[in-house]
């Protein structure tokens, strides 16, 4: 998550306990014309089984990263997959260049 903030290094992210489950929640601020690149993303993965996710983790891992890509490609892919409900997100604009992104995950 941290390669989509707008400064390398600065985000958030916190660890709990909640109902027997452990949740990861993170956020960074992000470019505003970022938002819908990643929502797409995150919904694609939202709408896969289990085996879908490990068939596109395996296929992402043989194509490398996306061009302009500042990591690998998988950081969602591999949460999706350790995941025990679909990712929640959310985008939270702040001015007209940047917005405040947030996710969780349940483990």
């Amino acid at each position: 998550i941290i390669h989509y903030s707008t400064e390398e290094n600065h985000g958030i992210i916190t660890v709990g306990c909640e109902n027997g489950r452990y949740f990861v929640a993170s956020g960074n601020i992000i470019e505003t014309g970022r938002i819908e690149f990643i929502r797409n993303r995150l919904i694609k993965l939202q709408k896969m089984t289990r085996d879908e996710l490990n068939k596109f983790y395996r296929e992402q891992r043989k194509k490398g990263p996306q061009e302009g890509s500042k990591g690998g490609g998988l950081g969602f892919i591999e949460m999706a997959r350790k995941a025990s409900k679909p990712i929640e997100f959310y985008f939270e604009k702040i001015n007209d260049s940047l917005s405040f992104f947030s996710l969780e995950i349940v483990i």
